[in-house]
């Protein structure tokens, strides 16, 4: 495959309209200017998302744009007690005008205000940020009130832009930063969930683009420390990859190691998939490989027809071995992850 790599700062599309080449940044180059494309507004998206994990819990929230709809999506996982919560509302036609998201992953922000919730994604500078969330009636009846202090530390990441030699005006551009650290609370109704940035690991995974209507995705995020260095990946295959660069890296001591193609291996393959056996991930070039141990499900389906998300979002334990650029081979064991499947009309 491909693996071209970018080290200029990118303006995606540029000027009438025009795509660049497919490839990959270790650094957060790209800027994304929605107003060059000239595709219809209904057919670009936008999102922000971010995920934090630790041994006991892990929150998400996103903020998605998709011309038509938008979804603002909350979700926490007791993965102790094996519990899920989830919740998301629906925004009409948010045309890019609506949650006010960043052209550019660095300082990229969002927020939402309505009679049900509150959210708001803020940057105070390069390296630190907050996430404010008041989501009434969240479950059961009760409230849900996130403040969390978000640090960024100033680590390589995966960056990529892959473009449709199909479609007219079709890509998929996307940053993926790990090993961010988070500092707060979650409270639901009164139970308090405290998250510690020693122990608390987070990925912000910002996508922007046109592409297809139909289309399903795999994805894994992980962030540790082994010896004292911080070790992590991003796994997956999503829109256009067999016309460009895959996702697919390790994060160690800072820097990112390339990968080629991944692979998910889950029982009962395509057609009866079981989610909560365990999986193996192998990749092409032999540089990753991983024992997979589920330990709970957060199941989602927005089904509205036009518009429909299947998204098997898996949180687990991952055993296996990463090899860096240098050849040197890290050995990972139990490491908290999240791994998922997810089928998009969108």
């Amino acid at each position: 495959m491909q693996q071209r790599e970018i080290i200029e700062s990118t303006l995606i599309p540029a000027a009438g309209g025009v795509l660049p080449e497919p490839g990959w940044a270790r650094r957060e180059l790209f800027t994304f200017e929605r107003k060059n494309i000239k595709s219809s507004w209904i057919k670009i998206k936008e999102w922000d998302n971010y995920i934090f994990i630790n041994d006991n819990a892990a929150i998400s929230f996103t903020i998605s744009d998709l011309g038509y709809a938008g979804a603002l999506c909350v979700a926490f996982i007791d993965i102790q007690n094996k519990m899920v919560m989830d919740k998301a509302e629906l925004v009409l036609f948010p045309r890019g005008k609506k949650f006010a998201l960043g052209k550019d992953p660095v300082m990229s922000c969002g927020e939402w205000h309505n009679s049900k919730m509150d959210i708001i994604f803020k940057k105070k500078d390069d390296h630190t940020g907050r996430i404010i969330c008041n989501y009434r009636h969240f479950k059961d009846e009760k409230n849900l009130s996130v403040d969390f202090d978000i640090m960024d530390p100033d680590y390589e990441s995966i960056n990529y832009i892959n473009v449709s030699t199909e479609k007219k005006d079709g890509f998929f551009l996307n940053t993926k930063k790990n090993h961010l650290r988070a500092e707060g609370t979650v409270t639901i109704g009164d139970h308090i969930v405290r998250f510690d940035k020693e122990s608390t690991y987070g990925t912000f995974n910002w996508c922007r683009g046109v592409w297809d209507y139909n289309n399903k995705t795999y994805w894994g995020t992980g962030s540790t420390e082994i010896d004292g260095k911080p070790f992590g990946f991003n796994i997956g295959y999503r829109l256009y990859e067999t016309e460009g660069v895959s996702e697919n890296a390790v994060f160690y001591d800072g820097r990112i190691h390339k990968l080629d193609k991944v692979g998910f291996v889950i029982p009962g393959g395509l057609i009866n998939p079981d989610y909560m056996s365990n999986w193996k991930i192998t990749s092409n070039d032999g540089r990753f490989t991983g024992d997979f141990s589920p330990i709970v499900e957060k199941s989602s389906l927005l089904d509205l027809k036009f518009l429909i998300s299947d998204c098997h979002q898996v949180f687990g334990r991952m055993s296996g071995t990463a090899v860096l650029d240098n050849g040197e081979r890290i050995e990972f064991t139990d490491m908290m992850c999240a791994l998922e499947v997810m089928r998009n009309k969108c």
